[in-house]
């Protein structure tokens, strides 16, 4: 009895991190863009969405071969100078004469809902551009894969941009509360 109820101990132990290593990996998958305002005043906003559309006009070109976040980090790496010099140039076309930097780091963010599906709570991936003080409302969407021009509301458009179905199933059912287990997190199976 006592070797059974351990067997069904270690199965169900199976059958919840399988799961859970696949949606950690969405994580790992995963690039994000947050581009930051100078401040909340209303032609700070305007111009951090132009800055927003000439950056995704740009990156559908750079970032169109991609197959994996490795590939696409790459690219956006040796292109940071150049996505800056982008929004410099948007934001000099606009009277702006603060400055625009742009960085790929590692980045945490909490939950995010975006028009039909939400992304966990964790640290992502991140091509991320601050514009002047970068003390203003943020702009943010999934860069690779092209979520950001493909805002998809069901599993099946999500598998269709390079999401397996278990991530897929993650970011379309995400709630508000996310369950964690110590030993997982410890064992680096699941994000903190």
């Amino acid at each position: 009895m006592k070797h059974m109820t351990v067997s069904l101990i270690c199965i169900t132990l199976i059958l919840l991190i399988a799961p859970m290593k696949e949606a950690a990996s969405l994580y790992e998958d995963v690039i994000r863009m947050h581009i930051l305002a100078d401040s909340d005043l209303p032609k700070d906003q305007v111009v951090k969405l132009k800055v927003r559309d000439r950056i995704l006009l740009e990156s559908e070109t750079l970032l169109h071969n991609c197959e994996t976040r490795e590939d696409a980090a790459a690219i956006i790496e040796r292109n940071l100078d150049y996505l800056a010099g982008i929004a410099r140039d948007v934001l000099e076309e606009n009277g702006f004469s603060y400055k625009a930097v742009a960085t790929l780091s590692k980045e945490y963010y909490e939950t995010r809902d975006y028009e039909g599906f939400s992304l966990p709570a964790g640290e992502y991936y991140s091509f991320r551009i601050c514009l002047g003080n970068a003390e203003g409302k943020n702009w943010w969407c999934v860069m690779f894969p092209r979520l950001c021009l493909k805002c998809a509301a069901t599993p099946a458009k999500l598998t269709n941009e390079g999401l397996t179905n278990t991530q897929a199933k993650t970011v379309s059912t995400a709630s508000g509360y996310t369950f964690r287990f110590k030993l997982l997190e410890w064992l680096g199976i699941q994000k903190k």
